[in-house]
């Protein structure tokens, strides 16, 4: 998720563990623990943009959505080439509901990082909020062509084919997903809610059953799927 940067000036191997502790906890998704040891750190090198960024995106993860922007901006300015944190700067102001600043972060990810797939997709799906399907349809196939092995962006790209009528090509894009994502349970549900719109109880049963089997229980989905499962079932004749 992060660049490792060379020892900026005033850093010493006690802060640049500090922050690899800190970045270690983030692949772990422990971001409690780990805002601590980016503190410390910052707290030996107030410039350090690697530390700044680490807790940014932390501090996000917890819901400290406004402080998470100011280290993130802190870390961009640092490091004006930094696309790990103008992505993540992305992801935070979309969560503020800060759409079009959020946009143009990942346009800027993009513009450093031209292969980052999930700048794209997330690109795209503010520009389908903002009702431009189709633009946001070729942005989803641009994340396809930069890696054709991410998941989410034929997830995405079923679900808006589906709305402009690109029935065929969506029932494809979801398949893909399914493939890609086999123990992602939206993947299964969403192309067992196009197989039962298109009129195939047993492909819809089958993937439904499965996204019954992955979605965890206290989510509060699995009734919604437990219930379209026995419908389609039904229409099979049996459950």
């Amino acid at each position: 998720m992060f660049v490792n940067w060379p020892l900026q000036a005033g850093a010493t191997e006690g802060t640049v563990t500090y922050c690899n502790l800190g970045l270690r906890l983030v692949k772990q998704g422990d971001y409690p623990r780990a805002i601590p040891y980016f503190q410390r750190a910052l707290e030996k090198v107030p410039n350090y943009d690697e530390a700044h960024c680490g807790l940014g995106v932390s501090l996000s993860a917890v819901g400290q959505l406004d402080q998470a922007v100011q280290h993130l901006q802190i870390a961009i300015q640092l490091n004006p080439a930094y696309t790990d944190a103008y992505f993540n700067l992305g992801v935070t102001l979309g969560n503020l509901g800060r759409l079009d600043e959020a946009a143009g972060c990942y346009r800027r990810t993009i513009e450093l990082n031209p292969l980052r797939a999930e700048a794209y997709n997330n690109l795209a799906e503010i520009i389908a909020k903002q009702g431009n399907v189709p633009a946001a349809i070729e942005y989803l196939q641009r994340a396809m062509q930069a890696d054709p092995t991410y998941g989410p962006a034929y997830l995405n790209l079923g679900a808006r084919l589906f709305e402009v009528g690109r029935k065929e090509d969506a029932g494809e894009a979801l398949e893909i997903s399914a493939r890609l994502q086999p123990d992602l349970w939206q993947a299964h549900y969403n192309l067992g809610r196009f197989k039962a719109l298109q009129g195939d109880p047993v492909g819809a049963v089958s993937s439904l059953r499965r996204a019954l089997e992955l979605i965890p229980n206290e989510a509060p989905e699995k009734e919604m799927i437990r219930s379209q499962l026995a419908e389609q079932s039904q229409k099979l004749g049996g459950s």
